[in-house]
């Protein structure tokens, strides 16, 4: 084997073991686009009022903040009911050089801090390995788990259907697991995919701009000076571009679809206690519009 040979092969086998090894996916061929994806009439779901009962489900502290913290702001204004599921324990320990413990008790307190601030009612930690998150029937059942125990109107997850062409592993997981659960539930839930390269539906929240940096500023373990730079570049462009699409300065999209089912008039879940792994200790982690009209498709 000549020596260019032998660098081609170790160069391929290095960057495949590193692939492997990070949590973040690439989809070298993009995905198609759902076959279909209406304008959403977000006026017909009443988002914005007392009696509506939203659960979000994320994969890590600081999602909500960095993807949709503009419409938390609107539901904490409107006296929306919401609560937080995320999916892993945050403690970022598939890098070797990381304290786990530490990361795990320091990102979860910002992120009970930060759902506070937003008006959740709770945040609920499913405790799944950080960065190594797979679609399994553990993650599928403790979802379902939480859907069963609320009863929300509204599912608020992430796009996995397709998901941007590079995005975090646990990101397209949480997503493919909780649409699975959703259907499983039996439940009539309005699904609003954020993180979506394919929004039917927009809301303005150009009215809450300053104070959706102060939630992700919670995040300060996550977020240095350096970090919130780049950090504000990318969530400025896709506002700005969804805002291009109601014809307002900052918008946040989400693909929405409905599911039908069964309402359950009181919280008594079929399912039993998942295997979940086990939790951290508390001393470890305290607790130009589009065609439609402008009215239809935003809020």
């Amino acid at each position: 084997m000549g020596c260019l040979t032998r660098l081609i092969v170790v160069g391929v086998g290095g960057f495949s073991l590193f692939y492997w090894w990070q949590p973040w996916e690439f989809d070298w061929q993009e995905r198609p686009a759902p076959k279909s994806n209406p304008a959403f009439d977000l006026t017909s779901l009443s988002l914005f009022s007392p009696e509506r009962k939203v659960l979000i489900v994320t994969a890590h502290p600081d999602d909500t903040e960095f993807y949709i913290a503009g419409t938390l702001l609107r539901m904490k204004d409107a006296g929306v009911q919401s609560k937080l599921v995320v999916t892993t324990d945050g403690d970022k320990g598939y890098y070797p050089f990381e304290d786990a413990a530490r990361n795990r008790r320091i990102r979860q307190a910002e992120q009970r801090e930060a759902t506070t601030a937003w008006g959740g009612s709770d945040t609920i930690f499913l405790g799944f390995p950080d960065g190594q998150l797979t679609t399994s029937e553990p993650l599928i059942r403790a979802i379902q788990r939480e859907i069963e125990i609320y009863l929300p109107d509204v599912l608020m997850l992430f796009d996995a259907d397709p998901p941007p062409r590079a995005s975090h592993a646990d990101h397209r997981r949480t997503g493919e697991a909780t649409e699975i659960a959703a259907k499983r539930s039996g439940f009539p839930l309005t699904l609003m995919r954020f993180s979506t390269m394919h929004g039917n539906a927009f809301i303005d929240v150009t009215q809450k701009w300053d104070q959706r940096w102060d939630l992700l500023a919670i995040h300060k373990s996550q977020f240095t000076d350096l970090a919130m730079g780049r950090v504000r570049g990318i969530i400025v462009g896709s506002a700005t571009t969804a805002g291009k699409r109601i014809g307002v300065e900052y918008a946040e999209p989400f693909r929405v679809t409905t599911l039908p089912g069964v309402r359950r008039a009181d919280p008594a879940p079929s399912l039993p206690t998942p295997e979940t792994p086990t939790p951290p200790s508390s001393e470890e982690a305290p607790k130009t519009p589009p065609e439609g009209g402008p009215d239809s498709q935003y809020l």
